[in-house]
């Protein structure tokens, strides 16, 4: 509790940052499909978001590397800020493209800066709870910028207070006493290789990254072309973020009690029954708003799942943190893909397009994890729940999976310790029962040698004063003999 106390700063910084950013994404699309822009030119549009956010994968260590941690926060919040008030000045639509490559990039350079100093503070012992602090605080964050839309608040004012906001969230960085923390070290990608050890994992990943990129930056544009107002957009995207936040901790005890297959089996099975409510009854609010519960309940687990996943299927000598950032480059792409696709269905099939994505998706990895064979319970780490925004800086995920490795390896070396010393006893001690017998009497024996000694101790000690009072008398009678004598 202490540790999270102390990283109070840190956490108000991000949640902040979780708001401005998370408000802003949802608000500039409802905006941009209500003044008529084509779906396909939104999910351009926020393709380049997370086109940005790959770039701040390979080049942000950099930046951070020259100026240091405080400059380089400072630095991406103004790029953020700048990025944000754009929209305000510029309505061509390839030109927001750009603000959206400038805004993802300093976006998830933010969370790379933050998560580097989460992860200085951070222990084995505390590291887990962190993460699920840090996974609140998203998923809260996100909650409340999912009410503010909501509000008749004109655009303009709208950008300004997601200003605002970024701005905000330098403030407690500014205050905190925390050390700098050192960069991250740079890992390699190879997703043949993930394929041939961990294909499970690897395709849950992708999947998730194109059902959670297409649900935060889409869903809005679903609602509006479902012909619905800001407010049932407010309530569909709330209850999709209320089901993330709940669901983490029920789908973590069942992946570990029946598998992590079983656990994407379930979150499939989620997100394809709430398609099918979508599509079939989609025009009444209120299934609309329970589908997104039950949306919210499949996707924002699958890369948890996934991760968790790979984590038991991997071989003791790979590197688990090369996985782990793997594992967030393919969810990356996932989430990059998904607006372009959904933009392309939409246009054509419009609410029915977004829909059918999550289907066809869903549908696969289901079938996929039901040709795939089940962990044992005894391979089974534990499920880490992550932030669905995570993106190539997240240190603490990559952090806590080597941790995880590094607890499982330390396991398997005192068990097999165990069992080398049972065995040693087992072999070292193969006795007859003719000899087992043979010592049994020599310890009865011995037994009842050592109670005789102890018997003629005790008649020794009881003998000793009478043989020194028959020695005191015959000195006194030879004493007066001699008297005698004389």
């Amino acid at each position: 509790m202490k540790s999270i106390m102390a990283l109070s700063s840190l956490f108000t910084s991000v949640s902040v940052l979780f708001i401005g950013v998370g408000l802003f994404i949802f608000f500039s699309n409802i905006e941009l499909a209500n003044a008529g822009v084509s779906s396909e030119k939104i999910g351009l549009i926020n393709a380049g978001f997370y086109f940005g956010a790959l770039l701040s994968g390979i080049a942000a260590q950099r930046w951070v590397a020259k100026v240091g941690h405080i400059r380089a926060f400072a630095l991406f919040t103004a790029l953020v800020v700048i990025s944000i008030l754009m929209h305000v000045l510029v309505k061509n639509e390839y030109a927001l493209v750009g603000f959206r490559v400038i805004l993802g990039f300093a976006d998830y350079s933010l969370l790379m800066v933050v998560e580097s100093w989460l992860n200085a503070r951070s222990t084995n012992k505390n590291r887990s709870s962190i993460l699920a602090v840090y996974t609140m605080v998203f998923y809260m964050a996100f909650m409340v910028a999912s009410l503010v839309i909501a509000y008749p608040i004109g655009a303009a004012s709208m950008y300004v207070l997601c200003a605002i906001l970024a701005v905000g969230a330098i403030i407690p960085i500014m205050l905190t006493r925390t050390e700098q923390p050192e960069l991250p070290h740079k890992m390699g990608i190879s997703f043949p290789k993930l394929w041939e050890v961990v294909p499970l994992a690897l395709l849950g990943t992708v999947v998730a990254g194109f059902l959670v990129g297409g649900f935060i930056t889409m869903a809005p544009v679903y609602v509006s072309l479902r012909g619905l107002d800001n407010q049932v957009a407010s309530y569909f995207i709330l209850a999709a973020m209320t089901a993330g936040l709940m669901i983490q901790i029920p789908m973590g005890k069942f992946s570990y009690r029946f598998g992590r297959r079983a656990g994407l089996i379930l979150a499939s099975s989620f997100a394809i029954v709430a398609a099918a409510l979508m599509w079939t009854l989609g025009q009444y609010e209120y299934v609309l708003i329970g589908s997104a519960f039950l949306m919210g309940c499949g996707v924002f687990t699958m890369y948890s799942l996934s991760s968790a996943r790979a984590n038991d299927s991997i071989p003791a000598h790979s590197n688990v943190v090369e996985v782990g950032r793997s594992l967030l480059f393919s969810y990356c792409i996932g989430s990059f893909l998904s607006p372009l696709l959904l933009g392309f269905l939409m246009k054509y099939m419009g609410a029915e397009g977004f829909v059918l994505q999550y289907l066809v998706l869903a549908g696969i990895l289901l079938v996929f994890a039901l040709t795939q064979a089940v962990i044992p319970l005894a391979k089974r780490g534990r499920y880490v729940s992550m932030p669905v925004n995570a993106g190539m800086g997240s240190v603490l995920v990559a952090q806590e999976l080597e941790d995880v490795q590094a607890q499982q390896a330390q396991e398997s070396a005192d068990a097999a310790s165990a069992g080398e010393s049972e065995t040693i006893v087992t072999a070292s001690s193969p006795v007859s029962q003719e000899t087992q017998k043979d010592n049994t009497v020599l310890q009865d024996a011995s037994i009842v040698l050592d109670e005789s000694l102890k018997a003629e101790a005790i008649i020794i000690e009881d003998t000793k004063p009478m043989m020194m009072e028959e020695g005191v008398d015959k000195s006194e009678n030879a004493d007066k003999n001699s008297l005698t004598t004389l």
